[in-house]
């Protein structure tokens, strides 16, 4: 990637940071995934790295807006660290007392 492609990139994720930490933070507050063990920042991070993605990945000659095109990296960027949280969950649940480490 040339240097002008990655200032412009890097310009892309400093403009679109907010909505990102938005969507972080409204998906921290819904009843969804409350008690699980995440944290606000861990979020707002991973939407940064979906954002960061979906920047090296935009064409602007395709006459799309960014923000439109970056939520589905988003998204998934977000969902990663929830859906590990519920598989850990689920494991330390499903696991038999007989093999439990202590």
């Amino acid at each position: 990637m040339s240097e002008d492609a990655e200032t412009a990139a890097n310009l892309l994720v400093q403009a679109n940071l907010r909505p990102a930490a938005v969507y972080a933070a409204t998906v921290y507050a819904t009843t969804v995934y409350a008690g699980r063990e995440l944290d606000l920042p861990a979020l707002i991070r991973a939407a940064r790295l979906g954002l960061m993605r979906a920047a090296h990945r935009f064409d602007s000659r395709r006459g799309l807006r960014f923000l439109p095109c970056a939520k589905p990296f988003i998204e998934e960027a977000v969902r990663g660290p929830i859906h590990r949280s519920s598989c850990e969950v689920e494991r330390t649940l499903s696991q038999p007392i007989c093999r439990r480490v202590n």
